[in-house]
C-alpha cells in the first residue's frame, strides 16, 4: 500500500459519488488464503479435496489440493480485460439475455488465483487387466474477476472465474509422459460400453482432457466459493445501498454508497434527538465538560509515541504500508451532519411572587451544518445558532398593573472539532464542544425592570450555552463496530489500527489504517 494508492483509492471514491471505502493489501489478502488453507484442509470433508467417476471411461480421480490459493490483483491490464470480459460475457447465456452486468468502474476488478500444488491421482481400469494408476502434481491458474454481489441487503464479495489452465502446461505434459511411460501402460482404452462405442483413445490424452476440462472447471468451482474479506461495517441505522469495488494498485477496494434517503436520514436524527431529549434536563454542564476533559486528554495521547503492534512483527508496518484501511469521505460526515446535528427547542413559563409578575419565553434553534475535512486530521462541524426569548413583567399597583415586555435575539455560528478515533475496536467520530460568546443587546431600561431583563438574559445564554455544546456533542457517531469473526468470512482476526485517521493528501477524505492478521480456526 502506497500513500499515492491511498489518495487514489479516494480520488476514485470521490470522483464515483461512493461515502465510505474500505479494503485490504493483496498479501493481506493472501493471508486471508492461508488462514483459511490451515483452518479447511484438515476436515474430512475439505473443500481442498475432490474427485469423482468416469464410468463411461473406466476412470476414476482424486485430487487434493495441497497449498494454499494464492490472489494477484490486477495482472491484466484494465483496457485489456475489458476487452476479454466483453468477450467472456458474450458465451453466458444469461449475460446475452438480460444484457451485460453493469460496472460503474471502467472495467471490472480482474484477478488471478493460482493454486500451484494439487496432488491429483487417476485410475484407469482396462478390461482383464489391473488398474493404472498415476500421480500428477500440477498447479492451475484462474482468471477472474472480482464483483459485489448483493443478497437481500447483504452484501458480499465473489471471485467469477473467466478461464483456468493448467501453469506450465509443457513441464505437466512431461511429467504426464514420464508416469505413463514408468506403467508401460499408455494403452488404448475403449468405452465400457464396446459394441456402442468402438473407438478408442490413450490414457494420455483422457488425461490431458480430465484436467484441463474436468479438474480445471472443479478448481474454478473451488475458487468461486470463497466470500473474499469485506472491511466496511457502518454504524447502526445506516444501510449500503450500493457497492463496487475496484484494484488500485496492491489493494483491493470497496467502494460504498450510503442510504441517503429522507427515511433513512430521519431514523438517524429521531434516535439521536430521543436520546437528547432524554438526557436534556440533567446536569449537562457537568457532562459536557467532562466529554471536553475526556477528549483533551484522548488527544494529549495522541501526542504519544505509538504503542507496540501486537501482531507480527513480518505482518507490522507503519503508514502508509498498512494492510487494512477504511476511508471515509468529507460527504459522509455532511450527512451525518445533516441527519444529527438539525434541531429546535422551545419553552414558555409565567410565576410570579408579591406584587410581581411575570412570563417569559425562550427559543434556541441549530441548522444548517457544513462539515468539512480541516488540517491534517480534523473535519471541522460549523451550524447556524438563533436564540432569542421575550419577557414581561408586572408591578401590581393601586392603580392597576403596570407591565413591559422586551424581546430580543441572538445569532451565532458555533463550531466544534471532529476527530476519527479508534477506541478499541470501535472507529468513533469524536468531537470536542466548545462553548461560545452570545451577547444580547439590551440597555436603556429603568430599575426594576432591567435588573429582570437581565436575570432573564442571563437564563438564556446560559441555556444557549449548553444547548449548543450539548447538541454538537451528539454528532459523536460510532462508525465501526469490530466483530469476533470478519465480515464476509468465518475467520477471527487480529487487528491493529492506528488511534487516529488522517487526512489523505488533496482529497477531502480521512484514512483510518492499520495492521491485520487472520486466525485459522
Amino acid at each position: 500500500m502506497s500513500a499515492n494508492a491511498l489518495v487514489l483509492a479516494a480520488s476514485r471514491l470521490n470522483a464515483l459519488n461512493y461515502d465510505l471505502a474500505g479494503g485490504l493489501r493483496e498479501d493481506s489478502l493472501n493471508d486471508f488464503f492461508e488462514a483459511h488453507f490451515e483452518s479447511e484442509s484438515r476436515s474430512a470433508d475439505s473443500v481442498y479435496k475432490g474427485g469423482g467417476k468416469l464410468p463411461e471411461i473406466a476412470l476414476e480421480y482424486a485430487y487434493d489440493i495441497k497449498e494454499q490459493a494464492h490472489i494477484d490483483l490486477a495482472p491484466i491490464a484494465p483496457p485489456k480485460f475489458a476487452a476479454i470480459f466483453a468477450s467472456w460475457s458474450e458465451t453466458v447465456p444469461e449475460l446475452k439475455r438480460h444484457g451485460k452486468a453493469a460496472f460503474s468502474l471502467n472495467s471490472p476488478a480482474n484477478v488471478a488465483v493460482t493454486v500451484n500444488k494439487i496432488q491429483l491421482t487417476v485410475k484407469a481400469f482396462p478390461d482383464g487387466q489391473p488398474p493404472i494408476v498415476v500421480d500428477l502434481v500440477l498447479g492451475i491458474k484462474v482468471t477472474a474477476f472480482v464483483e459485489v454481489i448483493d443478497e437481500l441487503g447483504s452484501h458480499r464479495l465473489r471471485i467469477t472465474p473467466i478461464a483456468a489452465r493448467i501453469v506450465d502446461q509443457g513441464s505437466f505434459l512431461k511429467q504426464l509422459d514420464a508416469a505413463l511411460a514408468s506403467t508401460n501402460k499408455n494403452l488404448k482404452l475403449a468405452a465400457t460400453d464396446k459394441a456402442a462405442s468402438p473407438d478408442c483413445t490413450s490414457l494420455r490424452r483422457m488425461i490431458v482432457h480430465l484436467v484441463n476440462v474436468l479438474l480445471a472447471g472443479k478448481i474454478s468451482k473451488f475458487v468461486q466459493e470463497f466470500d473474499l474479506p469485506i472491511p466496511i461495517e457502518l454504524f447502526d441505522n445506516i444501510s449500503i445501498v450500493a457497492a463496487d469495488v475496484d484494484i488500485v494498485n496492491d489493494l483491493l477496494v470497496v467502494l460504498a454508497r450510503v442510504d441517503r434517503s429522507p427515511s433513512a436520514l430521519n431514523k438517524i436524527a429521531e434516535a439521536s434527538a430521543s436520546r437528547f431529549e432524554k438526557e436534556f434536563d440533567l446536569d449537562f454542564h457537568d457532562i459536557v465538560q467532562g466529554k471536553q476533559r475526556e477528549a483533551r486528554e484522548r488527544l494529549r495521547q495522541l501526542s504519544k509515541p505509538p504503542k507496540e503492534h501486537s501482531l507480527p512483527a513480518a505482518k507490522a508496518s507503519s503508514y502508509p504500508n498498512r494492510g487494512i484501511f477504511l476511508i471515509i469521505s468529507q460527504r459522509f460526515m455532511q450527512m451525518v451532519a445533516d441527519a444529527k446535528l438539525n434541531y429546535a427547542k422551545s419553552e414558555k413559563k409565567c410565576d410570579g411572587w408579591a406584587i410581581f409578575k411575570f412570563c417569559y419565553d425562550w427559543f434556541l434553534r441549530v441548522w444548517n451544518p457544513k462539515a468539512s475535512v480541516h488540517g491534517n486530521d480534523q473535519v471541522r462541524i460549523a451550524a447556524d445558532f438563533q436564540g432569542g426569548g421575550g419577557a414581561k413583567v408586572c408591578i401590581e399597583t393601586h392603580c392597576g398593573d403596570i407591565c413591559h415586555r422586551i424581546g430580543a435575539t441572538a445569532r451565532a455560528t458555533p463550531a466544534l472539532k471532529a476527530y476519527l478515533l479508534f477506541k478499541s475496536d470501535e472507529l468513533w467520530i469524536d468531537p470536542i464542544p466548545e462553548f461560545f460568546k452570545v451577547d444580547w443587546d439590551v440597555d436603556g431600561l429603568p430599575p426594576p425592570f432591567k435588573q429582570f431583563v437581565e436575570w432573564i438574559l442571563e437564563l438564556l445564554t446560559y441555556n444557549a450555552q449548553l444547548f449548543v455544546a450539548a447538541w454538537l456533542y451528539f454528532y459523536q457517531t460510532k462508525l465501526t463496530s469490530l466483530p469476533t469473526t470478519f465480515p464476509g468470512t468465518q475467520l477471527e482476526f487480529d487487528v491493529d489500527f492506528d488511534t487516529k485517521a488522517v487526512r489523505l493528501p488533496g482529497e477531502d477524505a480521512l484514512v483510518a489504517m492499520g495492521e491485520i492478521d487472520f486466525k485459522a480456526k
